[in-house]
């Protein structure tokens, strides 16, 4: 991914590592300010411990992350930059640029609106992470710099930089957290609730669309049926219900045939 600095940024962080929705790939990455290699995670493999990589970015102009295959090719490469931060220059008249080969994700001119003074704090107001994982989040705020940061009650093994409002560190314990946040700057302060949640939760049971003959977009959970679902019988498939008759089924309806018209003959198999 490439970033147009524009000399507007001051300050480039990020968790990286292997997904834990896969059990193998290995990875490696790299971190270039103006062509110059600033930071490097070494090779990485799926169960290792994130690690953080971070940049001086005071008056570059190109920002160039790279994931790496560890030349044993990309399978199971799913590579996280996790909680990735860029820090933007006070003031700055121009915004980075992000972009990959063919993509510009910068936004049109007509929708980059000038920040009001005050502070304000934006984004989520739920964050979670596994105990004894890394976390990284910062509190997206703006108003006229500079801002302080503080953070009333944060969970065991977090802690704050209050010139940056970057949270880092790794939950100590499971559980829920409701932490105060505050933001001041020489126009006055902004307050927020954050709740951080420590722990694994599983997900709700996930439900999918079924097309069957006769219905379609019928939704039916995914959790294991009680019983076996029925099997439709085919055209030739008879089931014996007496000495003389058997039954089949064929789009629902049910017929009966003397069950000789069925009879196997002496070299086909029983």
């Amino acid at each position: 991914m490439h970033i147009n600095l524009r000399g507007a940024a001051e300050q480039f962080v990020s968790m990286v590592g292997v997904d834990d929705e896969v059990k193998g790939g290995s990875v490696s990455f790299e971190v270039l300010v103006d062509g110059k290699k600033v930071a490097d995670s070494g090779p990485m493999k799926s169960g290792d411990a994130p690690k953080r990589l971070q940049a001086d970015l005071h008056g570059a102009k190109r920002l160039l992350l790279l994931v790496g295959d560890c030349d044993d090719g990309n399978s199971y490469d799913h590579a996280d930059w996790a909680g990735a931060v860029l820090v933007l220059t006070p003031g700055a008249a121009s915004r980075p640029q992000t972009t990959t080969a063919t993509v510009d994700v910068t936004p049109p001119p007509a929708i980059v609106q000038e920040e009001s003074p005050e502070p304000a704090i934006h984004g989520p107001r739920v964050i979670g992470s596994t105990p004894g994982r890394a976390l990284l989040f910062l509190i997206p705020a703006t108003g006229e710099k500079p801002l302080h940061f503080v953070a009333k009650n944060l969970p065991e093994g977090l802690t704050l930089d209050s010139e940056t409002g970057i949270i880092t560190g790794s939950l100590k314990q499971p559980g829920l957290t409701v932490v105060g946040i505050e933001v001041k700057n020489a126009r006055g302060n902004a307050n927020r609730k954050l709740t951080i949640v420590g722990g694994k939760h599983k997900l709700a049971s996930r439900r999918r669309w079924v097309g069957t003959r006769g219905t379609v977009g019928r939704a039916r959970s995914a959790m294991p049926r009680s019983e076996p679902r029925p099997t439709p019988w085919s055209k030739a498939a008879w089931r014996r219900t007496d000495s003389s008759l058997s039954t089949s089924t064929t789009a629902g309806k049910a017929s009966a045939m003397p069950l000789a018209r069925f009879r196997p003959t002496r070299n086909s198999p029983t």
